[in-house]
Formats: structure tokens, sequence, C-alpha cells
């Protein structure tokens, strides 16, 4: 409040002078960049929230929370939900603000999506503590805008530099994929997916679907990701126009991927788990597979698309096992022969993947939610 008054204070002073004199504002921001306003060139000062706060109460439609919010200027929407509460959206969420979406940890709120998408966003991404259910979204439930307001580098691509987390996120009858892109050719500077269980009726789709983008890092870990039908879609796509260090402002760093502690089952089973042309065989691609459980994943393949024999793979305590039984990819594919044994999940079929392998309980591999 005294900063407040400080600066009306300082401004009626100006106004007072600017008659007389020509005069130039120095504005300091709080990173320390100071801005030069010559007076003749001022015309108003205004102030506008940077961050706007919605708390809709159970039984609201999300897609009409922003409906009538003027969020100009807005760096930041924060969409609290009650604890427990149960949520339509029978609409998507369109936001051009970073979009923070954050139910309770203990309870996590419930939302019934019945729209062909449940958000079209502009820049970074936080959804927490929430659990979707998409039986009525035919397509992305998660995609970034076709028309992007961020800047456009030199190199092409749209960067998005607020991060994209996924944490404690349950979204379960899914047929398309979990993210798009929409289609530009964005580049995201750190995508983390925690904690969360995604599952799809069938896989119609790549599941996560970076068609013409690619995000710099990514991590994958203490998730369960399921399709109750042997699929015949990539996993995932990581095709963006550049590779990380191609991109202006990350010539100097490399692109990491890692996958841990997961429980994959049912995915991608004639297809590739990562399509990426342009990682494959890259030494500046760094992925790290370790603890995973892969079950009717991927053919037999898990990573031939994603080495060439080149590519820094690292690999420690993985189970493949396929159509009933171990197997090995070629060495110069996968240096780590993994786990041969059957994890003997409980109850797959109804959604119960505690693994009573011998081999998995002593490594307590997968998913940790299943111990």
């Amino acid at each position: 409040m005294k900063r407040f008054f400080s600066t009306i204070i300082a401004i009626l002073a100006f106004a007072g002078v600017a008659l007389a004199q020509s005069y130039q504002m120095n504005v300091i921001t709080s990173s320390g960049k100071t801005y030069a306003i010559d007076a003749d060139d001022l015309i108003s000062v205004t102030f506008a929230p940077t961050a706007v706060d919605v708390n809709p109460v159970s039984g609201t439609d999300l897609g009409t929370v922003l409906n009538g919010i003027d969020l100009s200027g807005a760096k930041t929407v924060r969409i609290t939900l009650e604890a427990g509460g149960e949520y339509t959206a029978n609409a998507p969420i369109n936001c051009p603000a970073n979009l923070q979406i954050l139910g309770d940890a203990e309870n996590p709120a419930k939302i019934k999506v019945s729209n062909n998408k449940f958000l079209v966003i502009d820049k970074g991404l936080i959804l927490q503590n929430v659990e979707i259910d998409a039986t009525d979204c035919k397509t992305q439930l998660i995609c970034w805008n076709s028309t992007p307001s961020v800047e456009k580098v030199e190199s092409g691509q749209y960067v998005i530099l607020d991060p994209v987390i996924i944490n404690n996120v349950k979204a379960t009858g899914m047929t398309s994929s979990f993210m798009y892109d929409g289609g530009p050719a964005y580049a995201f500077d750190a995508i983390t997916i925690n904690n969360c269980v995604l599952g799809w009726e069938s896989q119609d789709k790549n599941g996560i679907n970076f068609a013409t983008s690619m995000p710099i890092t990514m991590s994958v870990t203490n998730c369960t990701m399921y399709s109750k039908e042997k699929t015949g879609q990539n996993f995932m796509g990581l095709n963006g126009s550049k590779r990380p260090w191609e991109i202006t402002g990350y010539t100097d760093r490399k692109g990491e991927y890692v996958f841990e502690n997961n429980t994959f089952y049912q995915l991608a089973n004639t297809k590739q788990f990562i399509n990426t042309n342009r990682l494959k065989g890259q030494k500046n691609a760094l992925f790290t597979f370790k603890k995973n459980i892969f079950f009717d994943c991927s053919n037999k393949k898990i990573y031939a698309n994603i080495t060439n024999n080149n590519a820094q793979l690292t690999c420690e305590d993985n189970t493949y096992w396929f159509d009933g039984a171990a197997y090995e990819e070629p060495s110069s594919y996968n240096p780590d022969a993994g786990l041969q044994t059957d994890p003997a999940f409980v109850d797959p079929a109804n959604g119960d993947f505690t693994p009573t392998g011998a081999e998995q309980v002593a490594k307590k591999t997968g998913d940790p939610r299943w111990f």
C-alpha cells in the first residue's frame, strides 16, 4: 500500500510541473530494469492485475468460469476448486495467460468433460489434484492454441518459458490424445508429468502428441498409463521442426527426457513407444529410463526409434514383458537387459496394477502407488 501511494504522489507531482518543463519518468521494475518515458509521450498511467483468481463452487460448469472476466494484461489465471467438488466442462476453458487449475491433494475435485476439448491454452499450465472423466471427450483433452500469442523466435518456434506441470491427475475414459500441441511449432522449456494415472479406453491417437513441437526437457515419473485395448498408435510423438539445441536461446542446451518409476500397460502395442525422427540417434538427446514396467508395449521395441546406436541412453531395472514372455532388444538399442520376469499384476483389467512379481517387488519398480 505504501508503494502504491508513493507512486500516486510521484505521478501527481510530475503532473504539477509537466506544463512548465519537459521531464523524463524512470520506471524501475522489481527485476532491476529501468524504462525511461518522455513526459510528452505520457497519456495516462493505469494499473492492471497480473494474476486473476477464480474460485468456482462445486457444480459449476468450468467451460463458462472465465466468461465476462477481463484477462487483458493478466499473466496468470488461477482456478482453485473446492475439495471434493464436482464440476462439468461442457465447453473448453480458453485461457490466454498461464493457467493454473488447482484441486485439493487429499480430496481431489472431479471434472466431467463433455466437450471436444477440456483446455485450450496459450502458455504454461499447472494442472494439479483433479480427477477427470473424459468418457465424453472425443478429441484431445489438453490442447495449445492453433494461433499462438507468444513470441516467435528467430529459429521459428513459439517458446513457452513457463513450466507445464501435470501433478496428481487422474484422467480416464480417453480415446484421443491427453496432450496435443495444436499444430504450431511450440518449444516447451520444461514439461513435468508426475504422480498421475492416465487411462485410455482405446488409444486412437498418440497419447502425448507433439506433432510439430519440441520440449527441451521432459520428465514422466511415478505414473500409471494404460489402455484397456491393445493399441495401434504411438504412445508419444516428439517431432518438432527443430531439435532443442537448434532453437534460439537453447543452442548451448541438450534435450533431456526422463522416464522413471512408471507402469505402462498395453500402450503403442504395435507401434513406437516414442516416435521422434528429430531426436533419433542424436548425441545431444539424453534419454533416461529407470525402474519402469513395460507390459505389452511397442512390440518389443521400446528404444529402437530413439537410439539408432547413437543417442545417449541410460537404462536401469526396467521390466520388459510382451505377449506372455520376457524379451531383450538388441544391445545396440538397449544396454539394459532389465528384469526378465512377469510383473504379475493383480487385476489390470479392472485397474489394479499392483505387481506381485518377486523381482519387481524387491526392487520397487513401476509406479510407487501400487506398493
